[in-house]
């Protein structure tokens, strides 16, 4: 994990239709875009979210 150097709290905006298959959203109120997301589903292991290739800061992930 690296630290992101921000003083303020970065956001999450989940889209709708999301289940316990499917997650997407947005980031927001960051300094720097991101390179890229990964979120533990279980505590333990990381998966990379992938960017939306049309809406440059939405995430997605199966």
């Amino acid at each position: 994990m690296i630290p992101y150097p921000t003083k303020s709290n970065i956001f999450f905006q989940a889209k709708d239709g999301i289940n316990e298959w499917w997650l997407a959203g947005r980031f927001y109120n960051m300094r720097y875009p991101l390179k890229k997301v990964e979120i533990s589903i279980d505590g333990s292991a990381y998966k990379q979210m992938t960017r939306d290739s049309v809406q440059n800061n939405w995430y997605k992930i199966d």
